[in-house]
C-alpha cells in the first residue's frame, strides 16, 4: 500500500497527497481547489485542514520545497489563494505566486512554441503528434496554468527523423547530439529520443519516434494513434494528440520509465481516469498487453487508485489482485516517491525494477540484453567514432559498464 498508513510520511507530503486528490478529483472546464483551514480535525474527507501544529513557517516552508519537487507548485499555489490560508506566511504565498507566474509564462510561451513547429512539420508534410506539454494539460484540466512542464514533446515516424531534425535546426533549436548520416541509422536503433534547445529562448523540444525506451517496450505502430486522435485547445490554439486511451498507456510507462518519483504524474493518472466521460477500457487493457506494457499499466492505475482515490473498473481491480508482482513494484515505487532527498536509485535498483515490469520470459530477455548492450545517450557523448565504425556504438555500453566493475573491484 502506499497511501496507507501515511502515519509515517511528513506533514508536508501528507497534505501535499490531500492536494493532488482534490486536483485530480474536481470535475468541469476547470480546476477549483474547495479547501478550508477552519476544520476541526487533520483529516476530513474532500477538504485539506491544516493542524495547529503544523502550521509553523517550517511547516509552509517545507511543503513549497515538496510543491516544487513534485511539480505541483500550481497546485499548492492555487490551494493557497483560494483556500484563504491564514496560517501561512506572507512570503510563502507570494513566493507560490510567483513560481506559479513564471510557469504560466512559460507555457504560454512553450503553446506558442508548439504551434509554429506544428505549422512548419505541416508544410513539410511530417506527420506530427504533440504528447505531453500543453496538449495533456489541456486534455487534463482544461488550464494551462495547472500543469508544470519544462519541454515539448513530439511523437513522429522513425523515417522523418532527419527531416524533422532539419525543420527544428531552422527554427533556432540545437540537438543535444549532432549526428552524421551514418550515426543517425544507428541511433534511431537504439535510442527512441533526441533533445534540441533553443539557442536564443532556452526551450526545450523532445523529438521522440518511440514513446518507450527499447529496453522497456517493442517499437510502436504509428497507425494506430493516427486512427484515434483527439483534438485540444490548448491557448485556443487548436491540434491533435493521442486518445485518451493511448494517453493512459503511455503515462504510465512514462511514470514507470521515472520510477514515479513525482506526485504531479501520479495526479496526471488520476486526474485522466476521473475525469474521462468515455473511456473505452476493453482498448486500454488489450492494447497495453499488445505493447507489452500491461505491468507499467497496472503500477500506474494501482498507484493512482492507492495513493488518489482514483476511480477505476472492476476489470483494472481485479487484474491487480492477480498480479502480486505490482505490490512488490509499488514497495519500491514507495521508497522514491515518498523520499525527502534528491537522491535517485542506482543502476542495480533500477534494473531490477525495469525487470520486474517485464511480464513474460522473452520480454525479460529482451529487456536484459538491451539494457547491457544498446548504448544509451551518455555512450553517444562520450564516444566519437568516426562513419566508417559507427556500428561500434553497439561495444560502448558494455565495455563502460564493465570498466566500472573493473574500477570498483
Amino acid at each position: 500500500m502506499l497511501g496507507q498508513p501515511s502515519s509515517d510520511l511528513s506533514p508536508e507530503m501528507r497534505a501535499l497527497i490531500e492536494i493532488a486528490k482534490l486536483a485530480s478529483d474536481s470535475v468541469g472546464q476547470t480546476v477549483s481547489l474547495p479547501m478550508t483551514s477552519q476544520a476541526p480535525d487533520c483529516g476530513s474527507p474532500g477538504k485539506l485542514t491544516v493542524c495547529p501544529t503544523h502550521s509553523s513557517d517550517l511547516f509552509w516552508l517545507n511543503l513549497s520545497k515538496c510543491a516544487a519537487r513534485h511539480g505541483m507548485t500550481p497546485f499548492f499555489n492555487r490551494f493557497l489563494h483560494s483556500a484563504h490560508i491564514e496560517s501561512a506566511p506572507s512570503e510563502i504565498a507570494e513566493a507560490a505566486r510567483e513560481s506559479a507566474s513564471f510557469i504560466v509564462r512559460h507555457n504560454l510561451l512553450a503553446t506558442a512554441d508548439l504551434a509554429a513547429i506544428l505549422s512548419e512539420f505541416l508544410k513539410a508534410g511530417i506527420f506530427v503528434i504533440p504528447i505531453k506539454g500543453p496538449a495533456l494539460a489541456w486534455m487534463l484540466y482544461r488550464d494551462l496554468s495547472l500543469r508544470e512542464f519544462s519541454d515539448l514533446d513530439l511523437l513522429i515516424d522513425v523515417k522523418d527523423v532527419g527531416e524533422s531534425s532539419g525543420i527544428l535546426n531552422a527554427m533556432g533549436y540545437e540537438p543535444e547530439l549532432k549526428l552524421t548520416t551514418s550515426q543517425e541509422k544507428i541511433f534511431v536503433k537504439t535510442e527512441n529520443v533526441l533533445l534540441f534547445t533553443h539557442a536564443k529562448t532556452g526551450r526545450l523540444v523532445e523529438l521522440h519516434w518511440e514513446l518507450s525506451p527499447r529496453y522497456l517496450a517493442p517499437p510502436i505502430d504509428m497507425e494506430v494513434f493516427r486512427k484515434r486522435l483527439t483534438t485540444v485547445e490548448p491557448g485556443a490554439k487548436a491540434m491533435k494528440t493521442m486518445s485518451e486511451e493511448d494517453t493512459l498507456i503511455y503515462l504510465c510507462a512514462h511514470g514507470a520509465k521515472h520510477h514515479w518519483e513525482r506526485l504531479n504524474w501520479v495526479t496526471d493518472i488520476a486526474a485522466l481516469v476521473n475525469r474521462s466521460r468515455g473511456m473505452d477500457w476493453d482498448y486500454v487493457f488489450e492494447h497495453a498487453e499488445r505493447r507489452r506494457s500491461e505491468r507499467m499499466l497496472l503500477l500506474g492505475l494501482f498507484i493512482a487508485r492507492d495513493l488518489l482515490g482514483a476511480r477505476l473498473p472492476d476489470r483494472a481491480l481485479d487484474l491487480i489482485r492477480e498480479s502480486s508482482v505490482i505490490f512488490k513494484l509499488a514497495e519500491d515505487v514507495r521508497g522514491w516517491l515518498f523520499r525527502e532527498t534528491e537522491d535517485h536509485p542506482g543502476f542495480l535498483r533500477r534494473w531490477i525494477f525495469y525487470s520486474r515490469l517485464q511480464k513474460g520470459l522473452s520480454d525479460k530477455l529482451r529487456f536484459a540484453f538491451l539494457s547491457v548492450a544498446a548504448p544509451n545517450m551518455v555512450d553517444w557523448q562520450s564516444v566519437d567514432l568516426p562513419d566508417s565504425l559507427s556500428a561500434l556504438y553497439f561495444l560502448a555500453r558494455p565495455l563502460r559498464l564493465l570498466s566500472k566493475l573493473t574500477k570498483r573491484h
